[in-house]
């Protein structure tokens, strides 16, 4: 009796007691990372590539990033052109709220998608198979519309596509220790940044095209949405056959280390449960989720400091850089009177900046401390934002090449300041909110920068006759985000970072092997006396 409980109930070791505290899982074959993944359909395409999970997630990832990277720089420079064509007034109508209506949606599907995935009411490779079939949709909306309107409701339907983040990037976090998740981060936005200099690239070559099939006009204005049409499906077949079911919590990691049998016994039992058990269940699953976050505790997290500090700081980044965005085009051609080719260039410009910018990063990571660049990123962009109001309202427009290089010199320094502000607060806020709450705060930190990403288009696109105004207003969100960083600089320390289950498991094995070779020592002593 004594060995079957110690069998059911075996000792709790350090190993075992940290690896019991943490979210993560390990880094194996989806076929070990997972029972769930014992689907067999795509085992054969799958066998081909032997890649652990967290390579599988940063290849979806990753190529996730690409396309959001390259569909958001293929379609600036040519939607305000692409809007009066239809007819002169479209472009001042429809153009602020066609680049906000592509975040209104996401609003809503962020925090469904996220509470979804963490209740486990639907895997996350279904989510982002969902989400790339709207994203689909969407463009090609954008590409047949005969009317602004539709223009506008293309890219209102395409914006739900990046619902697919939240589990997306709950999944990097899981798969990834608290120690290599910032530079894992920083390589998954690096990726997206070649899909901004693509981008750009791409609108170039659509330039000259120019063709008429039945009375519709395909050119260099509705193409990029057929052709981000072609891209995502290419995408949902690669998630699909690619991306890995991965454990949400320890309690359901502990069931990697099940033996097959184990496994297939469990499965055959839950195949014998009656539809109605399974039934009610999900139900009482259903109204505890509803109570357990609509909790005030949980709600509570959120407005500590260093946890707030970083939300509003990234929603700081992401509305000015999208507040940029929209004013820029209208700006560059109402000054110098630049077409989508010449705008073009200058996105493309930007995009190799913040890759070089990416890379320093990666070397500045491992001598400086996040919470430092991000304060020296803030007051690069409090400057920078001064100083194109004082280009705008005191600089001789009569001299363009003196003007132009200045733009490009005002431009350059917002970049160098959003890439961080749009990069460190996120990795920063993951290694603050617990593990357990994953899911659940990563649909919270999308849904707060899809208000950024709908309230950034409108300001910059409803005041894109008044630039000087939108840079004034963008200074002082800046400084109400140096303010909040000072106040939490002190608890932005994360030096004590935990290991994940590789680096724990590789510890417990060599202290297993440790442990037997002196009982095997111990018992050639004794057998030579």
């Amino acid at each position: 009796m004594e060995n079957q409980a110690a069998e059911q109930n075996p000792p709790v070791t350090s190993a075992t007691a940290c690896k019991e505290s943490t979210s993560l899982i390990t880094n194996e074959d989806i076929d070990k990372c997972c029972p769930r993944g014992r689907c067999r359909c795509c085992d054969w395409f799958r066998g081909l590539f032997p890649l652990s999970a967290k390579t599988r997630v940063g290849i979806i990832g990753g190529s996730w990033g690409l396309l959001t990277g390259i569909e958001r720089v293929i379609i600036l420079p040519t939607l305000w052109l692409y809007l009066n064509k239809f007819h002169s007034s479209a472009g001042a109508q429809f153009y602020g709220a066609t680049l906000a209506g592509f975040n209104l949606l996401p609003l809503l599907c962020n925090p469904l998608f996220g509470w979804l995935s963490q209740r486990r009411f639907a895997r996350v490779r279904l989510l982002i198979v969902v989400a790339n079939l709207l994203e689909i949709c969407g463009n090609f909306i954008y590409f047949t519309a005969p009317a602004p309107w539709l223009v506008f409701f293309g890219r209102f339907v395409a914006g739900a596509g990046s619902a697919a983040e939240p589990p997306l990037y709950a999944d990097v976090v899981r798969v990834t220790s608290k120690k290599e998740r910032t530079s894992f981060m920083v390589h998954l936005l690096l990726v997206k940044q070649f899909g901004i200099i693509a981008g750009p690239a791409l609108t170039m070559l659509m330039h000259p095209i120019h063709a008429e099939v039945n009375q519709f006009v395909i050119d260099v204005y509705n193409s990029p949405g057929l052709f981000m049409a072609f891209l995502w499906a290419i995408h949902t077949i690669a998630v699909i056959l690619v991306y890995p079911d991965i454990p949400h919590d320890s309690i359901e990691a502990s069931a990697v280390e099940k033996s097959p049998e184990t496994s297939e016994e469990s499965s055959e039992q839950s195949d014998k449960t009656p539809t109605t058990e399974s039934t009610t269940t999900i139900c009482d699953d259903l109204g505890h989720s509803v109570r357990k976050y609509t909790d005030p505790e949980k709600l509570r997290m959120y407005f500590r400091i260093d946890i707030f500090s970083m939300i509003f700081i990234a929603f700081a980044g992401y509305f000015c850089l999208l507040a940029f965005e929209s004013v820029l085009s209208p700006l560059l051609s109402h000054l110098f009177h630049w077409d989508e080719f010449n705008i073009s260039l200058v996105y493309l410009g930007c995009g190799i900046e913040i890759v070089l910018i990416y890379v320093a990063f990666r070397l500045f990571l491992a001598r400086q401390q996040e919470r430092y660049l991000l304060l020296l990123a803030i007051c690069l962009l409090l400057g920078a934002y001064f100083f194109n109001f004082a280009l705008l309202v005191y600089v001789d427009t009569r001299k363009p090449a003196v003007y132009i290089t200045l733009i490009i010199i005002s431009t350059s320094i917002q970049v160098l300041g959003l890439t961080a502000t749009s990069a460190l607060p996120e990795s920063m806020y993951t290694k603050a909110v617990p593990d357990s709450e994953t899911d659940m705060a990563q649909g919270v930190f999308r849904t707060v920068m899809c208000v950024a990403l709908l309230g950034g288009p409108l300001l910059g696109g409803g005041l894109h006759v008044l630039p000087w105004l939108v840079f004034i207003l963008l200074a002082g969100i800046m400084a109400v985000c140096l303010a909040l960083l000072v106040k939490a600089y002190p608890l932005l320390n994360y030096q004590c970072e935990a290991q994940n289950w590789d680096d724990l498991e590789r510890e417990e094995a060599e202290a297993e092997a440790a442990t037997a070779a002196d009982a095997t020592k111990s018992a050639a002593d004794q057998n030579g006396q």
